[in-house]
């Protein structure tokens, strides 16, 4: 019995590494993106332009993971 809790315990620690991993590399690339933009005044519309699509899909993709698959994105509007 104490080799199955131990295996579970085990189990779990991995379960958290493994989430924690797959949350802080997509939310620091959200965060270099935005560090990015804020200083935009430095960029070329162009690359403002990609970085600004890219920050978007990073948002729309995460919040796809994170909403049940029966509803649908919001819209993004673009100004």
């Amino acid at each position: 019995m104490l080799d199955a809790l131990s295996e579970s315990l085990a189990q779990q620690r991995q379960l958290v590494a493994d989430a924690s991993h797959e949350l802080r590399t997509p939310l620091a690339t959200l965060r270099t993106n935005i560090e990015v933009l804020t200083r935009a005044d430095e960029l070329a519309a162009d690359d403002k332009s990609m970085l600004i699509q890219d920050t978007v899909a990073q948002i729309a993709e995460s919040s796809r993971r994170r909403r049940p698959a029966d509803r649908s994105p919001p819209p993004v509007r673009r100004r």
